[in-house]
């Protein structure tokens, strides 16, 4: 396998009690992928309530060492070097929907694995992000697999989401939403 060693996950910690994110659900697909390929890293910021079960699942598990706690990160900019730093970055996998985080992974061309229901924007987007698209713990390890073994492919997926970024979410395109909102309302 030719891929790469660090997983960044910018959903907060992984979530245990709460379910917000089902992050759960990426730790248990690259726990998977290690079995594979020892070199693979989950990056995790942590915050909130999930954070002690989390550690204790990762513990469980004897993954300590494939799942790296940060301390907590207020800040965007340190957020986003992680971005730019992790080999993919990994969202939520409940809602079908993105955030500040997706945009920010994505404008730093990095693939970002989640659940983003793009149906849902096709009305107000010109095209749907090129993320690769998962929600239940096999299709994470199926991307999580992807990405290991097509590094080439995921660099222009990286470049896709920078782009996609750049013509949805640019000055011009926000007036043009709002010019169609406008007329809609």
């Amino acid at each position: 396998m030719n891929g790469i060693p660090v997983v960044v996950s910018l959903g907060g910690t992984i979530d245990l009690l709460s379910k917000r994110k089902a992050n759960d659900r990426a730790v248990r697909a690259l726990l998977r992928l290690c079995r594979q390929r020892d070199d693979v890293v989950l990056v995790n910021p942590s915050w909130g309530e999930d954070t002690a079960p989390a550690k204790q699942m990762v513990g469980e598990a004897g993954a300590e060492r494939k799942v790296v706690f940060l301390p907590y990160l207020a800040s965007r900019p340190l957020l986003n070097a992680f971005n730019v730093r992790g080999a993919t970055v990994i969202d939520e996998f409940v809602f079908g929907s993105y955030g500040l985080s997706t945009l920010g992974a994505m404008t730093c061309e990095r693939a970002v694995i989640s659940h983003i229901y793009s149906e849902q924007y096709r009305p107000y987007v010109r095209r749907l992000s090129p993320d690769l698209e998962a929600r239940t713990e096999n299709e994470i390890y199926d991307r999580m697999k992807w990405v290991d073994e097509n590094p080439g492919a995921l660099t222009a997926v990286g470049r896709g989401s920078r782009d996609w970024v750049e013509d949805q979410h640019s000055v011009g395109s926000v007036r043009i939403l709002e010019e169609v909102m406008t007329e809609r309302a």
